[in-house]
Parts: structure tokens; sequence; C-alpha cells
């Protein structure tokens, strides 16, 4: 069962006026054209804006808010929602009970929101980085196309139990504060970010018997990630003495 998050447009994505259209553009020239939206496209767009809803509540109440809307019908509206999300330009919150526990944040183009199944054990996988940015900790692993920031002390607690393989239900009983429900979409969120990984039955992860990534130690792929475009969103003016750095380190 697709798990259920609440969206919002990414803190790098702004909505602007061309004439009669909208363009929903994002970093390093990515865009989206939406051609003369009416009232329930422009609702969808200020719904994502504001977050705090599911995709299904968003194009309900955008359909809801179709004024002389001629070309507004669901399909259309979640074929729009489809769109933006293709293009890298959504994140995603778990919520319980209206308080954000952590939220999935694109951080290439490669990347797309997968149904994670959960019913299996999930194990941290070893190139996993936490630290703090801001107010907050995030998560991420130079394998993945996405970061978790984590707006929950008990999502670190849940990390740290990570550290040996756990099933939803196992980490819900550890827990108490959780529902299997809630882990179960955290553990999709790190598992999208490749910063959790479903285990075998010996309780071990692809990771461990990757012949590549046994070369690699974490903070040697991670600087290898930091080098290539196309593995993140960090804009590349001004980084002259990393790219030098990265040029002499690959010689």
């Amino acid at each position: 069962m697709p798990h259920s998050y609440t969206l919002q447009l990414a803190p790098n994505v702004e909505l602007r006026e061309d004439k009669q259209d909208i363009l929903v553009a994002g970093p390093s020239g990515a865009a989206l054209r939406l051609k003369r939206p009416g009232s329930a496209f422009r609702a969808l767009l200020d719904h994502l804006a504001r977050g705090g809803m599911d995709r299904n509540t968003i194009c309900d109440k955008a359909m809801g808010a179709a004024v002389d809307d001629a070309g507004a019908d669901l399909a259309r509206l979640y074929f729009a929602l489809g769109e933006i999300e293709r293009k890298g330009f959504l994140r995603y919150t778990v919520t319980q009970r209206g308080r954000a526990l952590a939220t999935l944040e694109p951080v290439a183009p490669a990347f797309r929101l997968e149904d994670i199944s959960i019913d299996g054990k999930f194990l941290l996988s070893r190139f996993a980085c936490l630290r703090r940015v801001g107010d907050n900790m995030m998560v991420e692993s130079p394998l993945g196309h996405a970061r978790v920031v984590i707006h929950d002390s008990r999502g670190a607690a849940l990390l740290a139990l990570l550290a040996t393989p756990h099933t939803a239900a196992e980490l819900a009983t550890a827990m108490h504060e959780f529902d299997e429900a809630t882990v179960a979409a955290l553990i999709a969120l790190l598992a999208n970010a490749k910063a959790a990984c479903a285990c075998a039955e010996n309780g071990r992860i692809a990771e461990d018997d990757s012949v590549a990534l046994r070369q690699w130690e974490f903070h040697d792929l991670l600087f290898h990630s930091r080098s290539r475009l196309g593995r993140h969103k960090i804009p590349t003016a001004g980084r002259s003495v990393f790219s030098i750095c990265c040029r002499r380190f690959r010689q």
C-alpha cells in the first residue's frame, strides 16, 4: 500500500506569472509551464506552496475551487501534479497528529519517489550521513538522489535502532509513540534516499555484497558524488577551489 505523505513545493522552487501562463521554476533551469491555468490549477499550486495536505486532498480541494473552469477535472489535476513531481519540485513529509516528523527532499533530477515495500527488515546504510542543517538534522547518502530532514528527535532515535536489522513492527514496539504505519512511512523515506535498505534473509543488504561498493569508504564516495554534476543541486558557481581539489584527487 502506498504511504501517505503531505506534499509541498521544495524551498528552491518558484511560481512565476508569465503573461497568461504560470511557470513552475526550479534550480539549474528546470521548469514546467502551465498554460492558461484556470482556478482549479491555481488552487492546486497554492495548496502545494502552503503544504500540509496529501495528494488526494490537494486535488479534491483544487477541484472544489474550480470556478468557470471548463478544463478542470480530477484526471487533469492528478496529471499536472504528476508532472510537477517528475520534475523533482516536491518534498514529502511524514506527519503524526499534525506534527512533521521527517521530510524527503530531492537533490538531483534523477530522483523518483518509489513505493517501497516494508514487509521485511531494514538496515541503515554504512554510507548514510547524519548532520545538522540549521535547527534540524539531515540524513543523506552519496548513493541516493534525495535527503531526509529529521524534524523530531524521535526520528534520530529510529535511525539509531536501524544500526541493526529491524522490521517496522519491531521499531514501532521499541519507539512506543509511533504506530507501525508511521514507522513504515519513515522507513520508506529513508529507503528512497538510499539511507536505509531492505535486508536479505541473512541480515545483509545489497551494498554489503557489492564488489564495487566494498572498495569505497564513506568519505571517499561522498567526495566523489559531490564532485559530479547531476548528483546534487549545489550551485557550481564560486566552487573553483573545490573543483581544483576534485581534479587533483582524480589525477
